[in-house]
C-alpha cells in the first residue's frame, strides 16, 4: 500500500472530495485479478489497439486519451480528471474471470494530482498472449470487502459507465468508509438522508409492519418492495385492507403531484374484496401539499418512519452500526 494519508488530512479529504464508482469488468486470469483486489489497484482495460498510426506496444502511448477512440477515450478522460482532482473511490472487482469465485469490493483514495499509469500485467490469456495492459491507479488508505458487505450499495449500482461519479450513495459510503477507518462519526448527525433510497423504501414498508397505525398496517407483502410496479413501491394487505404505498424524498413539488396522480389513478375501477388504502411518504415539509393535492390519500413523514425505528436492529444493520 502506498503512503497513507493521516488524521486530519485524512479526515478533510474524505469530508471535501467527491466518491466515484469504477466496475472492474476486464479480461484478466485468477491471478492478475486477485493481484488488483489484494495491492488496492483501481484499473480499466479495453482494448490495447490504440488508434491507426500510435504503438500500442509502446506503453507511453496509453497514457493519453487522445490516443483512444469512442467509449475508451471518455472513460479514460474521465479516469484521467478524477485522478487530478482526487476522489474516494468504490472498486467493485464483482466480475471476476472464469475460475475465480472470490468477489470483493475496495473503497480507498486517489489522492489530488495523480496520474493513471499503463501498466502490463503476466501472465496473459488465450486473448492477451502478451499480458493485459492496465490503466490504473493504486488507491491509499484502502479497506476491502467481502461481496457480502457491500451488498447494500451493489444493489444500486450506479449507471452511466466504467468510471462514474456516484452522487446517489456517496453519504452512506462516506458514512460507512469513516467506521472502516476508525475516524470519528458523528452518530448524532444519523439521519434519514443516509439512506439509499431502496433502503427509505424498505424501512417504509417495516414500518407499515411494525408501527404504523390499525388501518393500513400490513400482515404480508403482495410484491417486491420497490420493484413490482412502477406507481407504487409497496403493496401490501391486512384482514381487512389493501394498502398501497409511494416513497419519495423529492420536495419538488411537480414530481410530488405527478407520483399522487400516478397513486389516485391506481385506485379507479378498484373493485377488491378489501378496501383499499393509499399512502404517500413523503418528507414532512410537504405534508400539507400532499394533504391537499390529495385528502384521500394518507400522508406519512420519513422523518416520523425514521424516529419510530431509529433504535431498531433494521436501522442498525443499514447504517452498518
Amino acid at each position: 500500500m502506498r503512503d497513507k494519508l493521516k488524521d486530519k488530512e485524512l479526515e478533510d479529504f474524505v469530508e471535501k472530495h467527491d466518491v466515484i464508482y469504477i466496475r472492474h469488468s476486464l479480461s484478466s486470469t485468477p491471478q492478475v485479478y486477485r493481484k488488483l483486489i489484494f495491492d488496492g489497484i483501481a484499473a480499466v482495460h479495453y482494448t490495447d489497439v490504440l488508434k491507426k498510426g500510435v504503438d500500442s506496444e509502446n506503453l507511453e502511448n496509453h497514457k493519453n486519451p487522445e490516443n483512444f477512440e469512442g467509449k475508451a477515450k471518455g472513460v479514460l478522460k474521465r479516469l484521467e480528471y478524477f485522478c487530478n482532482k482526487g476522489v474516494i473511490v468504490f472498486a467493485d472487482y464483482s466480475d471476476p474471470p472464469a475460475g475465480l469465485e472470490e468477489k470483493a469490493v475496495n473503497i480507498g483514495i486517489i489522492p489530488e494530482n495523480e496520474c493513471y499509469e499503463p501498466v502490463r500485467h503476466m501472465p496473459g490469456n488465450n486473448d492477451y498472449p502478451k499480458g493485459f495492459i492496465y490503466k490504473q491507479v493504486e488507491l491509499c488508505n484502502y479497506v476491502t470487502l467481502a461481496y457480502a458487505e457491500a451488498i447494500p450499495f451493489l444493489a444500486v449500482q450506479p449507471r452511466g459507465g466504467t468510471v462514474v461519479k456516484w452522487r446517489s450513495a456517496e453519504k452512506l459510503i462516506k458514512f460507512f468508509y469513516r467506521k472502516k477507518l476508525g475516524l470519528k462519526v458523528d452518530y448524532e448527525s444519523i439521519n434519514l438522508e443516509l439512506l439509499l433510497p431502496f433502503q427509505q423504501e424498505v424501512l417504509c414498508s417495516e414500518y407499515l409492519r411494525t408501527k404504523a397505525s390499525d388501518e393500513i398496517k400490513i400482515e404480508y407483502l403482495l410484491s417486491p418492495v420497490g420493484r413490482g410496479l412502477k406507481t407504487i413501491d409497496i403493496d401490501g394487505a391486512n384482514d381487512t385492507n389493501r394498502v398501497s404505498a409511494q416513497v419519495s424524498f423529492s420536495k419538488n413539488e411537480n414530481e410530488i403531484k405527478n407520483k399522487i396522480n400516478k397513486l389516485k389513478h391506481l385506485a379507479k375501477g378498484y373493485q377488491g374484496s378489501k378496501k383499499l388504502m393509499q399512502v404517500y411518504f413523503g418528507p414532512y415539509e410537504k405534508r400539507e401539499f400532499v394533504h391537499q393535492t390529495a385528502p384521500e390519500i394518507k400522508f406519512v413523514s420519513l422523518e416520523e418512519v425514521f424516529d419510530a425505528l431509529k433504535d431498531t436492529r433494521i436501522l442498525n444493520d443499514m447504517l452498518f452500526l
